[in-house]
C-alpha cells in the first residue's frame, strides 16, 4: 500500500515538476496522419501512425536544444531528425536540421485579439530540405482545462493567409483554417504541425502526449456512432422529371438488413408508392477501420455484387481542406425502383459537432465539383455521423441537379429509434404513421381502409382529425409520402 501511495505522490510531483513545459527531454507526441489520395486511389487503409520524439542534449547556434525525430510507425525506415527545439518564457523555438539560425514556432504567451508571426516546423518526408515558410496567425479564443493535475490553456488561432477573420469562420458554414494551441503540448495536429493545420487531402490529429510512461495529454474522440447497422431504415422524397416520366414527387425506402461479404450490410432500396412492394438490392456497405482495428470513420461501398473494390460513401472523420471521391447512390431517369452509382469529387469546408436527437455527431460540410471542376457555393450540403446526407442517404456528392430536383431525408431510424426527422416533415409523418411502425407507407393506408370497413378500430386512423375516418384520411397519407 506504501507504495502505491510513493508511487502516486511521485507521478503528480513529477507532472507538477514539469509543468507546462513543451521541450523536455524524452517527451513523445503520438499522432495519426491520414491521406485521402492513398485511400481513394490507391485502395490503400487511410490512417499512418507517426511518432515524434524528443531527446539528446545538443549545442546548435549558441542554444541548448533538445533533438526532434520523426517515426512513422508503419514503415519504420521513415525515420526523420527534423530540428532542435528550444524554449525559452513561453516560446517554442526550433533550428531546422542542417541550419544555425532559429525561427519561432509557438508563442503561449499570446492573447485573444494578438497576431504571431510563426514558422512552419520541418516535417517528416522533408529530406532535409526545409525552406522558411512564414505564417500570420491571430488568437481568436481560448480555453482552460484540467488534464493530469496541471491546468493548460489552450488558444485557438486562426491563419490570417486566408484573410481576415469572421466569427462564422468557426460557428457558421465556412471553413475554419486553423486549430489549437495547447501550453505545453502544442498544436491539436501534432507537435510539427504548429501553423500547417490543413493540407489538401492530407490531416493529421494528436493522439497523446507521453513524459516517458506518464501520459500527459490524450484526445477524448466523441462517441462515434455507425451507420452499417441491420435494422437501420431511410426515409428519402424528392422532386423530380424526366424524358420519360412526368413531373412529381416520390419516396424511396432504404433499408440494412442481410449480412454480405466481409462484414458488409446490403442496403436495399423500396419505392414507396401504393404498388412499390418491390424490394431492390442497391450495393453493400461497410465500415472501414485502420490495421488495428479502429474505425476510421469511413463508410465504403461495393457498388455491385460483381464489383471487387470498394468506392467512398462518407467520410465522417474528414477534415478540413480534405478533397474526396465520394460515390452516390442515384436513381435512375425514370425515377423507378433501379437506382445507379455516380462518383464526384468533393472538398470538405468544415467540421462541427452538434446534438441530434440528443446525441452529439460530428456534421462534415462539402462542396461537390460541378461539370467543370469547380467548387461552388450552390453545391454545397451536410453529412451527419451515422445518418448520412441530409439530402438522403445515397446523395452524399450528388444533389440539387438537373432532373432530379431537390431531395431530403425525412427520417433515418433503427426499429423503434429515431436519430433523425426533418422538421419539415415531422408533424406530417407523426400523424400518418397510423400503425406507429415508424414508416408511412402503404400499410398506414391499409390500417385506414380497415376501420373504415369496420374489420379493425384505431384511434390514429383519424389521420386529417376531422372527427371522422373516411377517403380523405387515405388521402392524407398518400399526400404525406409524396411531400
Amino acid at each position: 500500500m506504501i507504495r502505491i501511495y510513493l508511487a502516486v505522490i511521485s507521478f503528480f510531483l513529477t507532472a507538477v515538476a514539469y509543468g507546462n513545459r513543451l521541450v523536455v527531454d524524452k517527451r513523445t507526441w503520438d499522432t495519426r496522419t491520414t491521406n485521402s489520395y492513398y485511400s481513394v486511389f490507391l485502395g490503400i487503409k487511410n490512417w499512418f501512425p507517426v511518432t515524434y520524439h524528443l531527446d539528446g542534449d545538443t549545442l546548435v547556434g549558441n542554444h541548448n536544444a533538445l533533438r526532434l525525430t520523426a517515426f512513422d510507425n508503419h514503415d519504420p525506415s521513415r525515420t526523420e531528425y527534423l530540428a532542435a527545439l528550444y524554449e525559452e518564457e513561453g516560446k517554442i523555438y526550433f533550428i531546422p536540421a542542417g541550419h544555425q539560425d532559429s525561427w519561432l514556432m509557438y508563442d503561449f504567451t499570446a492573447n485573444v485579439g494578438d497576431t504571431v508571426r510563426v514558422y512552419q516546423c520541418p516535417l517528416l518526408g522533408d529530406g532535409g530540405q526545409w525552406k522558411p515558410k512564414i505564417s500570420e496567425l491571430m488568437a481568436v479564443d481560448e480555453k482552460t482545462y484540467l488534464e493530469q493535475g496541471i491546468e493548460r490553456r489552450a488558444l485557438l488561432m486562426y491563419k490570417l493567409d486566408n484573410g481576415g477573420w469572421h466569427d462564422e469562420n468557426v460557428h457558421d458554414f465556412g471553413p475554419m483554417d486553423g486549430g489549437w494551441w495547447i501550453d505545453g503540448i502544442g498544436s491539436e495536429a501534432g507537435v510539427a504541425w504548429n501553423c500547417q493545420f490543413t493540407v489538401y487531402g492530407i490531416s493529421h490529429r494528436l493522439e497523446s502526449v507521453w513524459q516517458e510512461d506518464m501520459l500527459l495529454y490524450k484526445c477524448e474522440e466523441p462517441d462515434y456512432y455507425r451507420m452499417v447497422d441491420g435494422g437501420m431504415t431511410w426515409t428519402e422524397a424528392h422532386s423530380y422529371s424526366s424524358t420519360t416520366a412526368d413531373v412529381g414527387k416520390t419516396v424511396f425506402f432504404f433499408k440494412m438488413e442481410q449480412p454480405g461479404r466481409n462484414g458488409s450490410r446490403v442496403l436495399y432500396v423500396r419505392d414507396g408508392a401504393a404498388d412499390g412492394m418491390e424490394e431492390h438490392a442497391v450495393a453493400e456497405l461497410y465500415e472501414e477501420t485502420d490495421y488495428e482495428g479502429i474505425p476510421t470513420r469511413r463508410v465504403m461501398m461495393y457498388p455491385s455484387k460483381a464489383a471487387q473494390n470498394s468506392v467512398l460513401l462518407y467520410d465522417f472523420g474528414a477534415s478540413e481542406g480534405d478533397i474526396l471521391e465520394v460515390a452516390s447512390i442515384m436513381p435512375d431517369d425514370d425515377y423507378t425502383i433501379e437506382h445507379k452509382i455516380v462518383m464526384r469529387r468533393c472538398r470538405v469546408d468544415s467540421v462541427r459537432s452538434k446534438e441530434v436527437e440528443g446525441r452529439t455527431r460530428r456534421h462534415v460540410f462539402i462542396t461537390a465539383a460541378d461539370s467543370d471542376g469547380k467548387f461552388t457555393d450552390g453545391n454545397s450540403v451536410c453529412w451527419i455521423e451515422g445518418i448520412g446526407c441530409v439530402y438522403g442517404l445515397g446523395w452524399g456528392g450528388y444533389f440539387s441537379i438537373g432532373q432530379h430536383g431537390t431531395p431530403v431525408l425525412v427520417k433515418c431510424h433503427w426499429e423503434s429509434d429515431a436519430f433523425y426527422l426533418s422538421e419539415a416533415f415531422a408533424e406530417d409523418y407523426a400523424t400518418a404513421d397510423v400503425n406507429q411502425d415508424n414508416t408511412v407507407d402503404i400499410s398506414d393506408i391499409v390500417a385506414v381502409i380497415n376501420v373504415i370497413a369496420g374489420t379493425d378500430s384505431n384511434d390514429k386512423a383519424d389521420v386529417n382529425a376531422d372527427g371522422k375516418t373516411d377517403i380523405s384520411d387515405i388521402v392524407a397519407i398518400i399526400n404525406s409520402i409524396a411531400k
